[in-house]
């Protein structure tokens, strides 16, 4: 009948002729191949169970003993309980002397084990056997029973006690003193290959070397870091032409005395885009930048006449950095724009706030990506690089890094947005990408943002100066409570020779 199940058919099949039982389990299951649509494998599984269940109803078909046999008797192919005994005993050194009911029978054929321990019967693979006798033997893994039960859960997801593990390996003849190989290793291997096959795993296991992981790894980092340059390509190219279109601005000159200062602008977490709680967007984000950076600029001339200013655009200057309006990792944003008119607008306001400050000294713009922003900052970038790339009073650094550093007489700063290295560690890295820089300079500092809120600290003797940000907050903050920091635009003063000698601070 159509609902019989396989076992069911494959008894009947037997049934119909006794004969059937002395044909080889191999050509048995080819021949029901025929009929079947299912695999050898199981049909050969089936076979036997059902040969196995004749033997007992009639004992004249009891099927002849196949030669892969390893045991004093077969286990019938049962599936392996949830969880194979239930005592958690203490460590038990093996006894191979220990009288036992238990058994196993290995199967070449489908490359398994049928194990019959303590009345339940279940099959393992061979792979599985062969680590269970590599972890636990003193030459290989010399694990615990308890060791060994937790890597067979972690790696095979099967589940074992100490004490099925127990006699499983006493059936085998396993004990810690014996070699490292189970019994169709042992039947397959000469014993120099053995020693061979040995080495070559210890010696993989003691290096942590996992080739096809390694390759794995590298080849996605690879295939990220073109897909990146050519998204930055496309999009520099797609906005040079609208660049060079764009009017210069007249701007009224600033005359101002030059002093031995470098202004360096945080215009960290500017998150333009961003639409906050009040349902302001693109336009108002520009706004607020645009208008503190001009105040910022009007509040420097009149207290401070700086040779050099330096913007430092230090990450999530944009909200978004995908075409669907997500950060980098895929985390949904509030904009009330597109992510490409955000990215020009986002340009346009840089190119001016650059303009309004280089009519104060010369300008060196820094630009490092963060969470939001990680391929449109770069894009930010390269397109400002190549707008002021005839400029004589304006430098752009391009970089491809997560940090970059700016060097001032015996000033030493680095740039980083934040969420990355802990700041125990910041004194650290300078010390080894600068090393020249760090032996020459007395003030070293590290220029942070990404949590919005002003902080500052001195960790392995350099100073972690953690920058405010303009940006409001979106729906999301506002649920979490993050909306009690002070919006602000700092510019951070460093002299010459006697290091940093002020903050200057304009709110939003």
């Amino acid at each position: 009948m159509a609902s019989d199940t396989l076992f069911v058919r494959v008894l009947r099949w037997h049934q119909d002729d006794a004969s059937r039982c002395e044909i080889p389990v191999g050509d048995a299951a080819d021949i029901l191949c025929a009929d079947l649509d299912v695999s050898r494998a199981s049909l050969m599984r089936n076979v036997r169970t059902a040969r196995e269940a004749l033997a007992l109803l009639e004992p004249t078909c009891a099927p002849p003993p196949e030669p892969a046999a390893v045991a004093s008797s077969p286990a019938p192919r049962d599936a392996c309980p949830p969880a194979m005994g239930l005592a958690d005993d203490d460590e038990v050194e093996l006894d191979a002397d220990e009288p036992t009911n238990d058994a196993y029978r290995y199967y070449p054929e489908t490359h398994e084990y049928v194990f019959r321990i303590k009345g339940d019967s279940f099959d393992m693979r061979r792979e599985e056997v062969a680590d269970l006798v590599w972890w636990y033997t003193r030459s290989a893994g010399n694990a615990t029973q308890r060791e060994v039960t937790r890597r067979a859960q972690q790696e095979h997801g099967r589940t074992l006690t100490r004490d099925y593990l127990r006699r499983m390996l006493l059936v085998l003849g396993i004990t810690k003193d014996a070699p490292p190989w189970a019994p169709h290793d042992l039947e397959r291997y000469t014993a120099t290959e053995l020693n061979k096959l040995k080495f070559a795993r210890l010696q993989a296991e003691a290096e942590g070397v996992d080739t096809r992981e390694a390759s794995r790894e590298y080849r996605r980092l690879w295939q990220q870091e073109a897909k990146l340059r050519r998204d930055q390509d496309r999009i520099v190219e797609a906005l040079a032409g609208a660049l060079e279109q764009r009017p210069t601005p007249t701007l009224e000159r600033v005359e101002v005395a030059s002093t031995q200062t470098m202004a360096v602008v945080g215009l960290y977490d500017c998150h333009i885009g961003k639409r906050d709680t009040s349902g302001a967007g693109l336009d108002h984000s520009v706004e607020v930048m645009v208008s503190a950076v001009r105040k910022l600029a009007g509040r420097i001339a009149s207290m401070h006449a700086p040779e050099r200013i330096v913007v430092a655009v230090g990450g999530d200057y944009l909200h978004v950095d995908t075409i669907g309006a997500t950060t980098t990792a895929g985390t949904a944003q509030d904009v009330d724009a597109t992510s490409s008119r955000i990215l020009a607008a986002g340009i346009d306001a840089l190119i001016t706030c650059v303009d309004t400050l280089a009519q104060l000294a010369p300008v060196e713009v820094v630009i490092i990506p963060g969470n939001h922003d990680r391929i449109l900052a770069s894009a930010v970038m390269l397109a400002v690089s190549r707008h002021y790339a005839s400029h004589d009073g304006v430098e752009v650094q391009v970089h491809h890094s997560t940090r970059a550093y700016v060097r001032y007489g015996r000033c030493l700063l680095g740039l980083e947005h934040g969420d990355g290295p802990k700041p125990a560690d910041l004194a650290t890295i300078m010390s080894t990408e600068r090393a020249a820089d760090w032996g020459a300079t007395t003030c070293k500092a590290w220029l942070v943002g990404h949590l919005h809120h002003v902080h500052e600290r001195e960790v392995a003797g350099c100073h972690v100066l953690q920058a405010p940000s303009l940006a409001g907050a979106d729906a999301w903050h506002n649920r979490k409570g993050y909306v009690t920091s002070t919006r602000a635009l700092r510019a951070y003063l460093f002299d010459r020779v006697e290091g940093m000698v002020g903050q200057v601070q304009v709110g939003a």
